[in-house]
């Protein structure tokens, strides 16, 4: 297969690349004169991310890739901290809150290692590498600071990084946490 590329500086020509590697992807060389630099002008195109695939598994069954991001429109333009998500998750979609509940639990009814943050956690990292949803790592707050750092998610396009809601800022307590002990 050959794969060719308009040079930055000629757009009346393209140029064939040289496959490098995985890891690199194609390299272009324009041998033609008239580049900033005196002689050859040389880029690199990156390699497609690999295909992730689809959801799968109880993330698939209880439509996840569709309820997460679905809840991230309330903020939509502002990063939220994963308690806040996780909070507007739960009161927004009950019936999967509690099936998720019941299955791995949360640290605020008691410690565990493997809990339903954890497993919404994955799943919103899955849709970031997906391209759904825009996520960064962040200062954790709040009943969430014992991490030391967390996810913080928005919808596209990417809103500034001072636009952020932080659990401590939020004012949530963990009531929507089934049999929670926390104040």
């Amino acid at each position: 297969m050959t794969v060719r590329e308009v040079c930055p500086f000629h757009a009346d020509d393209d140029v064939a690349g040289a496959w490098v590697s995985d890891e690199v992807g194609w390299s272009f060389t324009c041998d033609r004169r008239g580049h900033p630099q005196p002689g050859p002008f040389s880029w690199l195109r990156p390699p497609e991310p690999p295909d992730i695939g689809e959801m799968t598994g109880i993330a698939a069954e209880l439509g996840l890739d569709v309820s997460l991001p679905e809840v991230l429109k309330e903020y939509r333009g502002t990063w939220v901290e994963y308690g806040v998500l996780e909070r507007a998750f739960a009161v927004a979609n009950p019936k999967q809150w509690h099936f998720l509940m019941d299955r791995y639990g949360h640290t605020a009814v008691a410690a565990k290692q493997y809990t339903v943050s954890a497993f919404l956690g994955g799943v919103l990292g899955r849709l970031w590498r997906s391209g759904v949803v825009a996520g960064f790592t962040g200062e954790a707050t709040g009943r969430w600071a014992y991490n030391r750092t967390t996810g913080y998610w928005a919808l596209f396009p990417e809103p500034d990084r001072s636009s952020r809601l932080s659990w401590a800022d939020s004012g949530f307590t963990v009531e929507y946490v089934p049999g929670q002990t926390e104040e």
